[in-house]
């Protein structure tokens, strides 16, 4: 059977619909038709609540400029689903999806498979056969029970830890965290950034279990934040017990806490016989582009997109703008899918903001604007209630006088339809 590419992303995005899967027993069946092209690969797999696409972004940039062929798998897309899996910073071609599509048809056509365990199959079947040196693959949900949870890292990381999806996740930081730490394998090693509590107690119990090199990255690899602006962080980190300085395009002060994962990944790797050294680093840390992460543009007046969806992302994201815009006046457009924590967002994250259109993502996993007004009840500014992402947004746009900073966030979806509706694309290669 041949499809073309449209006709594929199509029938893909139907089985989104029916939700995430957790559990590998049917990537497995499916990468087992493809000849398990897992088993062939060296991987560094990357967990978090928050950070872990920044992170696996800057060490797929790192290892590259080092001069490895790289494969890159994350999720969600903000545009264009092929945005999930690159090779050497490239999109994946659509005649490469097609020829996955063909060779699977029939037990695709026959099974069950999930859009995330299809997408999953697609990434490592293509990294295999493009003899990808290093594929950097990031965790879709939680950990243990992901799809993406049948490799034999050289490395797991863990970034961050929140509360998310407990409903299958578990409802504290310490079940959350067991559930992550599913990613680890027997005598592997974990790099985590997180700071003491429970849940790191949690990851240091799970790599004591398995026999594994438990690495609190900020005791062995500190790093210091230099200065944050629009044009990214400056910052200090510890390689091979010296300071050296580095220069992250991200903007956030949370990015170097990302940077160091990355940073102590590529030095761990050296144990097994990759060396990456620290020109690499610097070179590829200075080249990162990460779309929808605090990305700025000035469209009439500065605007910044942010997929920022959770009460985490959201402090930091206000941290961010209070730090990068003083005094400024803030608009903000935001829409947000119907499972997430709503009213935990707008408390980390309104307190900032002046003006405030809702409207509702083009998906049907999306909470209906006037709800998420009643979410965000203890809103003090001027409210805007919306149907659509792009009507919102152009009544955000033509509100001020230009002095102000527009902020577009609270979904993958909210800006990959207000970039779309702006004429903008992510880049086909990084």
């Amino acid at each position: 059977m041949s499809q073309t590419y449209e006709t594929f992303v199509n029938e893909l995005f139907k089985r989104e619909r029916s939700g995430m899967r957790p559990g590998i027993e049917g990537v497995r069946d499916l990468l087992s038709f493809v000849g398990n092209p897992e088993k062939r690969l060296k991987t560094i797999h990357v967990a978090g609540s928050n950070g872990k696409g920044s992170t696996a972004a800057m060490l797929e940039s790192i290892l590259r400029n080092q001069g490895l062929r790289t494969g890159l798998f994350t999720s969600p897309h903000i545009m264009d689903f092929r945005e999930r899996i690159r090779i050497a910073g490239k999109m994946i071609e659509k005649e490469k999806v097609e020829e996955f599509l063909t060779a699977c048809s029939r037990q695709i056509r026959n099974g069950k498979n999930s859009f995330f365990e299809i997408a999953t199959a697609l990434a490592f079947d293509t990294f295999s056969r493009d003899d990808v040196d290093i594929g950097i693959i990031e965790v879709g949900l939680g950990g243990r029970l992901d799809s993406t949870n049948v490799v034999e890292p050289l490395v797991s990381i863990i970034t961050t830890i929140g509360l998310e999806h407990t409903d299958i996740l578990g409802d504290t930081l310490s079940e959350i965290a067991i559930e992550k730490a599913g990613i680890l394998k027997n005598n592997g090693i974990l790099l985590t950034s997180l700071g003491k509590g429970k849940a790191f107690d949690q990851l240091r119990l799970a790599a004591l279990e398995k026999k594994a090199r438990f690495i609190p990255v900020g005791e062995t690899f500190p790093a210091r934040l230099v200065s944050n602006s629009r044009e990214g962080v400056r910052f200090q980190a510890k390689i091979d017990g010296h300071n050296s300085d580095f220069f992250l395009p991200l903007p956030g002060r949370h990015q170097v806490q990302n940077a160091s994962c990355s940073i102590a990944a590529a030095c761990i790797m050296k144990e097994d016989d990759i060396i990456v050294d620290e020109e690499s680093i610097r070179k590829g840390l200075s080249a990162v582009r990460w779309p929808g992460r605090l990305e700025i543009h000035r469209i009439g007046k500065d605007v910044v997109f942010d997929v920022a969806h959770n009460p985490q992302a959201a402090r930091a994201l206000k941290n961010a703008l209070s730090e990068i815009f003083p005094g400024r006046e803030i608009q903000c457009v935001i829409g947000m899918l119907d499972d997430k924590d709503h009213k935990s967002f707008g408390k980390a994250l309104l307190q900032v903001i002046d003006e405030l259109w809702l409207a509702e993502p083009d998906t049907g996993r999306a909470l209906p604007a006037d709800e998420l007004a009643n979410r965000f009840a203890g809103f003090k500014g001027i409210l805007h209630i919306e149907k659509s992402v792009p009507t919102a947004l152009r009544q955000a746009l033509q509100s001020g006088d230009g002095s102000g900073v527009l902020l577009v966030t609270g979904s993958f979806y909210v800006v990959g339809e207000a970039m779309k509706e702006l004429g903008m694309s992510v880049p086909e290669q990084f």
